[in-house]
């Protein structure tokens, strides 16, 4: 190998590196967003956020997830969402759910919604996950 493709070779090498350095600082800077983002909107204030129905919250303050004896506190996600355990699936939901949510609150009207039928057992267990549920 003469002197000229012994520089070209090390200037590969040094640009190679350089790429896969950026590219772990950029994926590691990648995880590290979704993973605050996720924390945020995992939050009961930003489940109130985009809620059309501000009842939701009231109603879940005077009930045994918030206000008990025991001081156990219970968020919007331990029932809205599959355990974290199972992160494909509690991702998943959580992107279907928030996509449905997201357009349901900028394109729909709220006033259109039957808010006694959709309150109603039957129908909101549909929006709990069975391993979710504990008694």
């Amino acid at each position: 190998m003469n002197r000229k493709q012994s520089y070209e070779h090390m200037n590969f090498l040094k640009h190679k590196s350089f790429y896969l350095i950026l590219g772990l600082i950029l994926g590691i800077g990648s995880l590290i967003s979704f993973y605050q983002v996720s924390v945020y909107y995992s939050t009961d204030e930003s489940c109130a956020e985009c809620h059309v129905h501000p009842h939701v919250t009231d109603s879940w303050k005077m009930s045994k997830h918030f206000n008990n004896k025991s001081g156990t506190l219970v968020h919007c996600v331990d029932c809205h969402l599959p355990p974290k355990n199972n992160t494909c699936s509690y991702y998943s939901a959580k992107v279907q759910l928030g996509v449905r949510d997201l357009w349901a609150y900028l394109v729909k009207d709220s006033a259109d919604y039957e808010w006694d039928r959709l309150s109603e057992i039957d129908n909101a267990i549909k929006y709990i996950p069975n391993e979710s549920c504990k008694d």
